[in-house]
């Protein structure tokens, strides 16, 4: 089964929202504040980019 390009954008962008997510949560229990906002607006950022392609895919 092959996955559309927008469907393999939804799933690659998940995959980092949950990567930036645990860098944030590493990076705050380091005392180490602007990389743990950074990765949590980074995560929000893909969070938001893969409900955009998933929409897209099933249209």
């Amino acid at each position: 089964m092959t996955l559309s390009a927008e469907r393999t954008r939804a799933y690659l962008c998940g995959a980092l929202t949950g990567a930036f997510a645990a860098v944030s949560i590493t990076a705050l229990r380091q005392h180490r504040r602007p990389a743990a906002a950074a990765s949590a607006l980074l995560s929000v950022v893909c969070g938001s980019f893969a409900v955009v392609y998933e929409e897209r895919a099933q249209q």
